[in-house]
Parts: structure tokens; C-alpha cells; sequence
């Protein structure tokens, strides 16, 4: 008891000692599935585009796409002088074309006009970086804006003052034509008048030489041309409150090409958007140490101090409480606890080093991606984490190990309890098969004090059957050894007799494996051994009575068929006494539907089970049955069963084979005049997906009339046709197109075994 509370004392300690570096790791844990959750909800920059089959197919139909930039909207979309298309817009093209393996087909035209009618005929496919307006939207189809910029308006530097869509009512204003700041102005300020010219430097030209006001264009395109032509003597003069939102625009007549374009943007991260924009347009940039890359630096910074920090904290910790306990560790463990903190030290620096001066690039030559502080940050919290728990683990380790003794004695005594106070004999041999251990449950089982097991021998205990089997056994797992091919895992079970020292049998059952040494070599068998005397009378005092209710159930089959069969014997003789047609007809459906039944009771008598009949032969039977009664000549009525081999129960059997009887003997009596040739069919199979059978009678006879309602009829047979159907659970089709076909669907219930 008293090692029992030191023990307990213990472990608290090292819970409150541990509760704050757990705490913090925890800290981490939950920083490091915030980021991995953002950092998943990211586009994935190198994936493949997810389309569906449909897509994939419309792209092999389609394996030319033609598309239609603006051959002079830099540096959005333009043609350099080498004829290239250059661009915001072409850069995304490109990632297009990587991301969804095809080629599109560049055509060139003179004018931004000429791209729009060659878009509404439908010469061209797709508009690279178009703005949405009401008239274009009539014939193509916009995806989610992937440029978006603002409008300005440009006037000479000698005009003062900021300018917005207000006060330059009454100005001469220019704007490209068909441009989209043109629908904008139209729609907005019909009073003002507007300057349609052909391009943006013809534009800019104008408002330099005063023959304009001033200009509204797209702030980076008017830069551009500013700087491009030398002109000085403008400037920005204010804001339009518009902004043109570039959109992929694809006909109208192909809503795939729109879907899988639209797949395929949202598959475009924020960062290659970001760098896309870098690339072509500069307007400034943030101080650093107001920019988002300076908090990425400085998080990075602290999280490397804190963690830091922190495997200070457990060093100290580690030195000066829990080697105190096991000094002989120290010159060990230390060198293990240092080695294992400066590698993820070296590690995480390495990744923070790896994301900021992006190392492959530097060594390869190659051009540098876009820092994402998010994922740098994500990598290192999950590396100081593992980092630390990794501690954590070494630390506890020894105090793990240092318990093992005292665990091992203790399961060792709790096993040779168990082993002591068990009902069941275990044992184990030497090779020779001399007992070396035998639990003291033997005394109970056979009469023998393990003491006088160590001297018995096999041929004692075993009769000769029994030890022969037991001897043959380990024969054959001795050459299984010899050869190789040994489990050391395998259990062998053995049911054998057993002498008890008084000198009555019993039956036993024998588990048994191998007993290996350290190297895995084989020295002896171990076992476990169970009286199952009791067991085994049990089991064939209920073999006898299984056998003796399966002999009164076939006899109770095979009366009740009897007895049918002398029912049918009276109504054949009674039949013969009847002279009025109507009455005959009566007597023989009747006859017919018990036939039906007496045939499924004479299936069951001869079926295995008892409870089930295979219902393609019982179709087989009912047929020959009812062609023999109805006198039909089957060269001229053709039966084809297509019947899959299925067996039903009792309680559905009978109204199924009532239904088959009923529409088969309709299908004969009715559908075919005397003398003419016809086919009866009988379908039926299980439909795996919604795991219902369907039963399809049809024939190419003459048919039933269109005015007769099978459901609400006067015939007895087609209202037990209903009846039944529903007792199965079944709904019943008529199709009158050709012939006659019935097609009824049901559910085989589930049933009680009757054993």
C-alpha cells in the first residue's frame, strides 16, 4: 500500500510539472490545424483541373478554340512587335492551357471592334479579358471577373483640381469606342458628349493638344500609353467610380466551355494571381515595415524565439528534477535531448530560410515565387510542435523504462494467478513431449497433481487413436520446421480422448503452439486443454431431434401433397359426372390452383432445406402441368421460361405460383384462336439495385380488350392475381401493345426459419 500512494504521488507531480509545457504544445497544435485548414481551403497551384466526364468529352469534340484578344490594350492584352500576344491576359491563357493540357488558336484582329463582331458571329470562341455589359452578355457567356481596375480620367497638368464624373459634364469628353467606359457614360450621363476615337493613343493625343477635355480610360492601360508615347503634360486628374472587370467571355452556345473555364480559374491561387499583376502593372508599393512582409518576418522570428524559449525551459526542467532520479542517464540522455533540439531548430530555420530567399531558385538560376507567409508559418508550427512532443517523449521514456522491471514481476504474478485458478488445463512440453508445466486445474479435470505429470507419459493418458493423431500433429509441424515453412503464429486444435487416473474417458479439445526462445528456435509446445464432454452430448442429443423434426416435417410435406392429390382425383371424377360447361370450368381452375400448390409442397419435400424451392424448376413443372391439362399442342404454342435460379420461401412461393398459374392458364385458355401459332413467356429476376424481384408473363395472342380494367374485374382469377400481389408487396403493369404482358413487381419479405 505504501509503495502503492508513492506511486500516486509520483504521477501527480509529473502532471502538474507537465501541465504548462503541454498546454503550450497544445497552443501549437490547434495554430498548426488553423493554418493547415486555411492553407487547404487554397487553390491548389499545380493540381489538375477536377472535370467531369461530360467536359473531358467536349474537349476531344472540340479540339480547336479560337480566341480574340485586343490587339492594343496593353499591358492587360496586346500584340509586342514580334507579333506575340503579351499580356495580363495571355499569362492567364498559358496557365489555361497547363492546367487543362490544350492549345488555343490566337486570332488577330485590327480593332477591339472587330474582336466584338467577330465574337457576336460567332468567328471567334473566346474573349480573353472582356467587361461585362447587358449588350454583350446577348451573345457569350461571362465567368467571375479575373481583372478588375479602376477608370480614370486623364487631363492636361495645367487643368487643376479633382475631377470626377460631375464636373466634367460639359467637357468634351474621349473615350475608345465600343469600349465599355462608352455603355457606362451612355447609360449614366447621357448629357455628356462623348469623343469616340478609334484607339487610346489617338485619345491621349487629343487631350495633350487640347482638342479634347479629357480621357476616360483604364488607369494602368493610360499609364502605359503615357509613358510609352512621352507625353508630359498629363496626369490623372481623378476617379470615374467605375471600374472595368475583365472577365474570360466564351459563346453563348457552349455552356461547357464556360463551366470548365470557370473550374479551371478558381483552380488559379491568390498568389499567382498577385504575381500575374506584379509582373505587368507598378504603382507603388508599401514601406516594409507597413507591409504584410514584415509581419510574415516578424511572426516567423517570434515563433523561432518561443520555441527557443521553450526547449530552455524543458532543459532546466529536465536537468535538475528528473535526472536527480536517475543519474546514471545524464551523459546519455542529454547528448540525445541536445541533438534532437538543434535539428529542429535547424530545421525550422531552414524552411523559414527555404520560403524567404526561395533556395532552389537561387541555386537552379530559376525565377522566384511569390513568399507565402501562411504556409511558412503552418510548416513551422508543426515542425516546433513534433519538436517538442518528440521531448516530451524522450523524457517520459526513461521513465517508462526505468518501470518495466517492476511491471514485468507484476504481470508475471498477475499471469500465474490466472493461469493457477483457470477451469481449463495449460501446459507446456519439452521437445520430447515431457510435461514441464501444468497448471494445478489438472486435478480437477483428471485426478493428476501436476507433480504427477512431470512423470507421465503420452500412452497414459492417451488411447492409441487419440495419441496417434496427437504424435502425427507435431510430426507434421517438426517437417514444416525442417523445411522452412514453419508459423510460428499457428495454433493447431485437436479434439482427442483423454485417460483420467480413475480410468474414465473424456472427450477434450486441444489448443496448441509453438514455444520459442529469445531466437526464435523451437523448444517445446504450449497448450491449452477444455473438457467438452457435456459439449459434445449436448450437441448430438440436438442432432437427434434436428434429424428427428426434419423426418416429421418431409412427412408432413408429403401427406399434405397426398392429401391434395386425392382432392384432385375427386374433382377429375366429379367432372366427369358434370355435363354444364360453366360449371366444369369452375371445377377446373379449381383443380388447376390446387395442382399449383400441391406442386410447391411436393418441391419442399424434396428440397434440402425444407423451406425453400428453386422457382425455375417449379415453372418448369407448373407449365408442363398446365400445357397437358389444356390439351395444347406446344409445336404450335412455344413456352420459353427465361427464369433465373432463385429460391423463395414457403409464404411467398404460394401466391407467386397462384399469380404464375392464374395468367399462364389465361394466356392458353384466351390468346389463341384454335389451330393458330403463338409464344408464351415467363421472366423473372432480381433487380440488384433496388433489390426487388420482377415476374413478366407475356404472349403475342390476341390480347386483352381495351375496355376490360384488370383491376376491377368480375373473373375470379385476375382478382386473385391482385390479391396475392398485394400480399407480396407487388404492383402489377398491363401493356396491351403486343399481345399481352403483365409485369409485376414485388419484395421478397423476410421470414422466420421454421427450424
Amino acid at each position: 500500500m505504501k509503495s502503492f500512494m508513492n506511486y500516486q504521488k509520483y504521477i501527480q507531480g509529473i502532471k502538474r510539472k507537465f501541465f504548462l509545457p503541454v498546454i503550450l504544445v497544445f497552443i501549437f497544435i490547434l495554430t498548426a490545424a488553423f493554418f493547415s485548414i486555411a492553407a487547404a481551403g487554397q487553390p491548389n497551384e499545380n493540381g489538375q483541373v477536377q472535370l467531369t466526364k461530360g467536359e473531358k468529352d467536349w474537349l476531344s469534340a472540340h479540339p480547336v478554340i479560337k480566341i480574340a484578344p485586343d490587339p492594343c490594350f496593353p499591358p492587360i492584352e496586346y500584340f509586342d512587335k514580334d507579333g506575340n500576344y503579351a499580356g495580363i491576359a495571355a499569362d492567364y491563357i498559358a496557365i489555361l492551357e497547363e492546367k487543362l493540357g490544350v492549345k488555343f488558336k490566337i486570332v488577330r484582329c485590327k480593332s477591339w471592334k472587330e474582336v466584338l463582331e467577330k465574337a457576336r458571329t460567332r468567328e471567334v470562341d473566346v474573349l480573353p479579358a472582356a467587361a461585362q455589359t447587358p449588350g454583350r452578355s446577348e451573345y457569350v457567356l461571362f465567368c467571375d471577373p479575373h481583372i478588375v481596375l479602376p477608370g480614370v480620367i486623364i487631363a492636361r497638368r495645367k487643368a487643376e483640381g479633382t475631377m470626377d464624373m460631375e464636373k466634367i459634364r460639359g467637357m468634351k469628353v474621349s473615350v475608345v469606342k465600343s469600349y465599355v467606359w462608352q455603355e457606362f457614360i451612355q447609360a449614366d450621363y447621357p448629357g455628356i458628349d462623348l469623343d469616340l476615337v478609334p484607339d487610346l493613343q489617338s485619345g491621349l493625343r487629343k487631350v495633350s493638344l487640347g482638342v479634347s477635355d479629357v480621357l476616360v480610360a483604364t488607369l494602368p492601360v493610360a499609364i502605359y500609353y503615357i509613358e510609352k508615347e512621352g507625353i508630359t503634360n498629363l496626369r490623372v486628374a481623378g476617379e470615374t467610380g467605375y471600374f472595368t472587370r475583365l472577365s474570360f467571355a466564351s459563346r453563348k452556345d457552349w455552356p461547357e466551355l464556360n463551366s470548365i473555364v470557370k473550374k479551371t480559374l478558381n483552380q488559379i491561387s491568390s498568389n499567382e494571381r498577385k504575381a500575374i499583376l506584379n509582373k505587368w502593372i507598378h504603382l507603388g508599393q508599401k514601406p516594409f515595415f507597413k507591409s504584410n512582409e514584415f509581419l510574415g518576418v516578424l511572426s516567423m522570428f517570434l515563433l523561432q524565439v518561443l520555441f527557443i524559449l521553450m526547449l530552455i525551459l524543458i532543459w532546466r526542467y529536465y536537468q535538475k528534477k528528473f535526472l536527480k532520479l536517475y543519474p546514471e542517464e545524464k551523459a546519455t540522455s542529454l547528448s540525445i535531448i541536445f541533438f534532437v533540439a538543434a535539428m529542429f531548430i535547424l530545421l525550422g530555420v531552414v524552411v523559414c530560410l527555404d520560403e524567404f530567399l526561395n533556395i532552389p531558385a537561387l541555386v537552379l538560376m530559376g525565377a522566384k515565387t511569390p513568399i507565402n507567409y501562411r504556409e511558412a508559418f503552418f510548416e513551422t508550427t508543426l515542425i516546433y510542435s513534433l519538436g517538442v512532443l518528440t521531448i516530451f517523449y524522450l523524457v517520459h521514456n526513461i521513465y517508462v523504462r526505468k518501470r518495466i522491471e517492476e511491471s514485468l514481476q507484476k504481470s508475471e504474478t498477475k499471469y500465474r494467478l490466472l493461469a493457477e485458478n483457470v477451469a481449463d488445463v495449460i501446459w507446456t512440453t519439452d521437445m520430447e513431449l515431457r510435461f514441464t508445466y501444468v497448471s494445478a486445474s489438472v486435478f480437477n479435470l483428471m485426478g493428476y497433481t501436476p507433480e504427477e505429470c512431470s512423470d507421465i507419459t503420452l500412452d497414459r493418458i492417451y488411447p492409441p487413436a487419440s495419441l496417434e493423431l496427437v504424435y502425427r500433429t507435431f510430426e507434421e509441424e517438426m517437417a514444416l520446421e525442417a523445411w522452412g515453412r514453419a508459423d510460428p503464429d499457428r495454433t493447431r486444435m485437436l479434439e482427442v480422448d483423454q485417460i483420467c487416473k480413475d480410468g474414465s474417458v473424456i472427450r477434450v479439445e486441444m489448443k496448441m503452439s509453438s514455444l520459442r526462445d529469445p531466437d526464435d528456435q523451437w523448444v517445446g509446445i504450449m497448450g491449452v486443454t477444455r473438457d467438452i464432454t457435456e459439449r459434445r452430448r449436448a450437441e448430438e442429443q440436438i442432432k437427434q431431434s434436428l434429424k428427428e423434426k426434419e423426418i416429421l416435417l418431409r412427412e408432413l410435406y408429403h401427406r399434405v401433397n397426398n392429401n391434395m392429390q386425392r382432392i384432385l382425383s375427386m374433382f377429375s371424377i366429379q367432372s366427369q359426372k358434370i355435363s354444364d360447361e360453366k360449371t366444369l370450368k369452375v371445377l377446373k381452375d379449381l383443380e388447376g390452383r390446387i395442382k399449383s400448390v400441391s406442386i410447391i409442397h411436393e418441391k419442399l419435400y424434396r428440397s434440402k432445406d425444407l423451406s425453400t424451392i428453386n422457382f425455375r424448376e417449379y415453372i418448369d413443372s407448373l407449365a408442363s402441368y398446365l400445357y397437358q391439362t389444356h390439351k395444347v399442342n406446344s409445336n404450335l404454342i412455344k413456352f420459353t421460361p427465361n427464369v433465373d435460379d432463385i429460391l423463395f420461401e414457403m409464404e411467398t412461393s404460394i401466391p407467386l405460383g397462384i399469380i404464375v398459374r392464374e395468367l399462364l392458364s389465361n394466356a392458353l385458355t384466351h390468346a389463341f384462336p384454335e389451330g393458330e401459332k403463338g409464344e408464351i413467356t415467363v421472366d423473372l429476376h432480381s433487380d440488384e439495385t433496388t433489390g426487388k424481384y420482377i415476374l413478366i408473363i407475356s404472349d403475342n395472342g390476341a390480347g386483352i380488350p381495351e375496355d376490360m380494367d384488370i383491376r376491377d374485374t368480375e373473373t375470379i382469377g385476375l382478382q386473385l392475381v391482385n390479391d396475392l400481389s398485394d400480399q407480396i408487396g407487388g404492383t402489377i403493369e398491363l401493356d396491351r401493345s403486343r399481345g399481352t404482358l403483365f409485369k409485376i413487381v414485388f419484395t421478397k419479405q423476410e421470414y422466420k426459419r421454421r427450424i
